[in-house]
């Protein structure tokens, strides 16, 4: 006869899950809480590839390559402090925009030039190795 586990209250959470949701019954491999957090976890990741996308339209140096989300990450940050530097020294750059073809609302708007912006920034993403 099957005897099921008796847990402890030291035993990790994820373990626990896990055991939860091994099959006891004829219904196997079906866990539906696994299957919720599974559906989450690829709807969550989903939205942050739109973002990124989204991002890489908005900082975007050339057509020619997908940008990396560390490159993207890195370009933006550059792209940030060029515009919050602007904004400190009172310079004033035209910078034709143009709507996206989603919607004709100013929030969907990004520039048609990027802006010359140095590469002085940190590269938040590079981890120091010493």
């Amino acid at each position: 006869s099957f005897v099921r586990p008796v847990y402890s209250r030291t035993v990790s959470f994820h373990f626990t899950s896990f055991l939860h949701c091994r099959p006891f019954s004829s219904q196997m491999g079906r866990c539906p809480e696994k299957h919720k957090r599974n559906e989450r976890e690829r709807t969550r990741v989903h939205q942050v590839n739109l973002g990124f996308e989204r991002l890489r339209h908005t900082v975007r140096i050339s057509d020619d390559k997908k940008l990396s989300k560390a490159e993207t990450l890195r370009i933006a940050v550059r792209y940030i402090e060029h515009l919050k530097e602007m904004l400190e020294n009172g310079r004033k750059e035209k910078i034709d925009f143009h709507f996206s073809p989603s919607s004709s609302t100013p929030s969907h708007c990004f520039p048609t030039t990027q802006p010359n912006f140095p590469n002085y920034a940190p590269d938040p993403l590079k981890s120091e190795k010493k």
